[in-house]
């Protein structure tokens, strides 16, 4: 019988040293590129969470507010500065903490505005503290007199 010559010599066998140390830094960096990416995509979520409860949180309130009588307390423009007081949050005619304290919701209240017995309620969300601690969102609705 013929002896069958190998092409490779047993020292071509497996992998260098060098090779697998090459491999392992390629795979550590792409392995930090993705966490970076995945604390990135955690962080969005929790953001959109806060949003999406205040947002739901906030139209709770307004659901309560339109469903008043249209001369209730509530609904009334506490320092009648109209038009001109809508976009004001320190001299609000109301307001009310969120229940985890993240959150204020203020509401001001233009009466006869835009038209005789119509009132303008604008709704804000206040971020409290910390970063973006500013507007997060504005609504404006309008509760007609019933005649």
């Amino acid at each position: 019988m013929e002896k069958i010559i190998s092409k490779y010599n047993n020292a071509d066998k497996g992998f260098s040293l060098l090779e697998v140390m090459v491999a392992l830094v390629v795979f550590s960096i792409s392995f930090l590129g993705f966490y970076s990416l995945q604390l990135s995509a955690v962080n969005g979520n929790s953001k959109a969470r806060a949003v999406t409860t205040s947002v739901v949180w906030a139209s709770d309130m307004i659901e309560r507010l339109l469903n008043l009588d249209y001369d209730d307390p509530l609904l009334d423009d506490d320092d009648a500065n109209g038009m001109a007081g809508l976009d004001a949050t320190i001299d609000s005619d109301g307001s009310q903490l969120s229940e985890d304290g993240l959150y204020t919701l203020y509401w001001n209240v233009a009466v006869d505005k835009p038209i005789v017995n119509v009132k303008h309620i604008r709704v804000f969300i206040v971020k409290n503290g910390g970063v973006g601690s500013d507007i997060q969102n504005i609504f404006n609705y309008y509760k007609s007199n019933k005649f």
